[in-house]
């Protein structure tokens, strides 16, 4: 399993809701369609992501963002004080496969 954040190989992961860019400014969006506005709202919204527990150490602080790698990231208040699920490969497996069973891809 690969980490979100660093992209490092590890063998469990947290399962979060992440945001990228937690500091991105909205000076400059001219509206809805500007591929920029667009870049803005994709990086700006909680998404579920899985992170090593190391990068999870980083993030789960009182204000849920830290900067990893170069870059800034955040976890939802759901996500913060040891609430976010520890996946071990086979658990990770399991919810792939489920999700793709959601999407109407067959894995097997």
């Amino acid at each position: 399993m690969k980490c979100y954040c660093c992209n490092r190989e590890v063998s469990l992961v947290r399962h979060v809701k992440l945001r990228g860019d937690v500091f991105a400014s909205l000076s400059g969006l001219t509206g809805p369609d500007d591929p920029a506005s667009i870049a803005y709202e994709e990086e700006t919204t909680f998404r579920s992501a899985f992170v090593s527990p190391g990068c999870y150490g980083v993030l789960d602080s009182p204000t849920g963002t830290g900067q990893i790698a170069g870059r800034v990231y955040g976890i939802a208040g759901r996500s913060r004080g040891g609430r976010a699920a520890l996946y071990n490969q086979v658990k990770y497996a399991a919810f792939v496969r489920k999700k793709a069973r959601d999407l109407g891809i067959d894995i097997n």
